[in-house]
């Protein structure tokens, strides 16, 4: 346990360490990028009167070359940042819910093997996740830039954390899955999910009561007010919960969608081989 604790202590301090590094980075770009169209377009609170200046202004400056040289460099931070996080998700937890199968799965696997297939399923998992999180960051910015937005950023919220909430459910379920292939492990993921979701929800109210308690525990005005208690919550509260819901996930998938080893089917064989094989055999004997 506590080994389980120094891996998620050490991918949330590297996580966070990478990512402000580059969001760091980034910034300037994006602060330049907002001056340009701040300067063409007179601002966005312009949209009311001149609409018309504003989109000429917005065209114009995605074409001047500087903008372009900044969005270019914005862009590769950006793919840096998606490329560095799923890197570092993929050791660090790939390690941490190996070590998890090892105590507790049906079927061992080894570390390379159970790697193997969890970064080809972090591939879909994470892959989704910023797809997501993409889709919710243009309509946020849909919704402030509008004159009458069509949706709320309270709905927009809603919706985003529902969506994100059911694809992680099916994505660390599929983290609990031992068969030799990803793609096999994400199908049975998604069908263990769905035909066992009372007893994989049994398991989630206990970790989502868990939170909570933890959460009002964070909320208590003297550890709110004071860093070093916050600390010692997340260390000491949050990170043991982190390996207790991976127990738990693997427990109830154990129990309820056991692995079942596919039979291979043997070859047939081939007639026509069979056929010369017979031919053969009848001349050997003729010429006898």
């Amino acid at each position: 346990m506590l080994l389980l604790i120094l891996i998620d202590l050490l991918f949330v301090f590297i996580l966070s360490v990478v990512m402000t590094f580059i969001q760091i980075a980034a910034l300037e770009d994006l602060t330049a990028m907002m001056e340009m169209g701040g300067e063409a377009t007179m601002g966005l609170a312009n949209m009311d009167q001149n609409p018309e200046q504003v989109i000429s202004g917005v065209q114009q400056v995605t074409r001047d070359e500087d903008f372009q040289r900044h969005l270019r460099s914005a862009t590769k931070l950006l793919l840096m940042m998606v490329f560095s996080g799923y890197l570092i998700w993929t050791l660090f937890q790939g390690l941490a819910w190996w070590l998890v199968h090892r105590l507790v799965s049906e079927r061992k696997q080894s570390y390379l093997r159970y790697m193997k297939n969890f970064a080809g399923q972090s591939i879909i998992v994470y892959g989704g996740f910023v797809i997501i999180l993409g889709l919710w960051v243009k309509f946020v910015l849909s919704s402030q830039i509008a004159v009458m937005p069509w949706i709320s950023m309270g709905t927009i919220n809603l919706i985003f954390w529902t969506i994100a909430g059911i694809w992680w459910y099916f994505g660390l379920l599929s983290y609990t899955m031992v068969s030799d292939f990803a793609y096999r492990n994400t199908k049975e993921a998604f069908r263990f999910g769905v035909k066992k979701a009372l007893y994989t929800a049994q398991t989630i109210i206990v970790i989502a009561i868990m939170v909570l308690m933890i959460h009002l525990i964070a909320k208590i005005p003297w550890i709110a007010k004071t860093p070093p208690a916050l600390l010692i919550v997340g260390v000491f509260l949050l990170m043991p919960l982190f390996s207790f819901t991976r127990l738990m996930l693997f427990e109830t998938r154990k129990m309820h969608w056991p692995y079942v080893e596919i039979e291979k089917k043997p070859k047939p064989e081939v007639s026509g081989h069979r056929d010369r094989e017979e031919v053969r055999h009848h001349h050997k004997h003729k010429n006898r």
